[in-house]
């Protein structure tokens, strides 16, 4: 339980920084953004596949396969939306603790 609290915690003070930084300063849009970002951090998991991303590993670009393109823009997607998937992710596991606690208790 101290975990899903000390997760929960993590994810309330990365929302509050991404608020304060990005979010409220620069109106009801940049509000909303910042919100939808945390939504599709959390909801879309983007699953390059990483033996095809080009030559050497990914250094040198494959002039012939369009297909290494789209994995390294899925690994960009990935690590650009880790940050929404950490603050989301910590609300969604207090959230199912919740819900097993109150189902638990009736």
């Amino acid at each position: 339980m101290w975990q899903v609290l000390g997760r929960a915690i993590v994810s309330a003070a990365g929302l509050a920084l991404l608020l304060t930084y990005v979010g409220i300063p620069h109106g009801l849009g940049a509000t909303l953004a910042c919100l939808a970002y945390v939504v599709v951090g959390t909801l879309l998991r983007p699953e390059p596949d990483l033996s095809n991303v080009g030559l050497l590993g990914g250094l040198i670009d494959h002039p012939f396969r369009l297909s290494d393109d789209v994995n390294r823009f899925l690994i960009f997607l990935l690590v650009f939306l880790w940050p929404g998937r950490v603050i989301g992710g910590g609300f969604l596991l207090l959230g199912r603790s919740l819900v097993a606690a109150l189902r638990s208790a009736t």
